[in-house]
């Protein structure tokens, strides 16, 4: 993966492997102090968010919501017309597109394009960020056809999958502001490391300050390791539906490891049924392609 190493004011020392652990010690030290500088939710996210995990959502509500961000509803329409969700017509307003869609598919295209383009900046870092996305779209989608499949909200369980990394990019951002008091850069392959080595503790806290629904904050608590051993259905679903979207990711491939996945027996889910799952690769891909392009 290419990383744009930029210039700056500073004068950087070599890079060698071992410059990331006074990186990682600070690291850690703000996220166990509470100290790490999370990014805002901004307010149409955070109202989104809220109406999108309602039994019932309004939808004109949500028209209302979106209209307030003209470039959010730029966003919007242009997902809605992608070729993952395009019908015979090009829909060219936001109540045609709810009529469409359905509330709760407008709903999370408005979150996702919402926390793509507007919370996280990491300059050098774009494709990283990229791949960040794509597997949360990824997780999200297929933990909503798994939850489906097994009887359970769907709605949760897109969020559930589309946030389980929500640390990452925290992490990265915290990294490379971080970075300049040591005179380091950070080549994208350390940056990788980092965030896999933090990322749930950190998502785990941005779940507190965000105010996420509870099932999400279970799924984060239980991937940083604040919840062992959790058993409920949204933090199974959401573990099943990862392995599903890396696999698709990384080019597809066998999948017979994931029809004896520990989370299958939990849920319910017989060999056949898995395959099903699997059989909408092509589906799912081209939903990631257009939340995440």
């Amino acid at each position: 993966m290419h990383t744009d190493r930029r210039s700056t004011a500073y004068e950087r020392a070599p890079w060698a492997p071992s410059d990331t652990s006074e990186l990682r010690r600070m690291l850690e030290s703000a996220i166990s102090n509470d100290r790490l500088e999370l990014p805002l939710l901004p307010g149409v996210a955070s109202e989104i968010l809220s109406l999108t995990t309602e039994a019932e959502v309004d939808g004109r509500r949500l028209v209302s919501l979106l209209h307030r961000d003209i470039a959010l509803a730029g966003h919007v329409l242009r997902i809605a017309n992608s070729p993952a969700y395009l019908g015979r017509t090009a829909v060219t307003s936001l109540q045609a597109a709810v009529t469409r869609l359905g509330m709760t598919t407008l709903g999370e295209i408005a979150l996702a394009a919402t926390l793509r383009s507007g919370v996280f900046h990491v300059p050098g870092h774009e494709e990283t960020l990229r791949g960040i996305w794509r597997e949360g779209a990824a997780a999200g989608v297929f933990a909503r056809e798994i939850a489906r499949r097994t009887g359970r909200s769907a709605e949760s369980a897109f969020l559930c999958g589309f946030l389980h990394a929500i640390g990452k990019p925290v992490v990265l951002q915290a990294a490379v502001r971080m970075a300049p008091e040591s005179g380091r850069d950070i080549p994208a392959g350390e940056a990788l490391v980092l965030m896999d080595e933090l990322h749930a503790r950190a998502g785990h806290a941005i779940g507190r300050a965000w105010s996420l629904p509870e099932p999400v904050a279970a799924t984060l608590a239980a991937l940083a390791g604040q919840a062992h051993g959790d058993d409920r259905p949204e933090v199974v679903v959401a573990g099943l539906a990862i392995a599903c979207g890396r696999r698709l990711l990384a080019g597809g491939g066998d999948a017979e490891a994931l029809k004896v996945h520990p989370a299958c027996a939990r849920l319910g889910l017989a060999p056949d049924d898995v395959a099903a799952i699997l059989d909408r690769d092509e589906i799912v891909l081209a939903v990631v392609n257009a939340l995440a392009p």
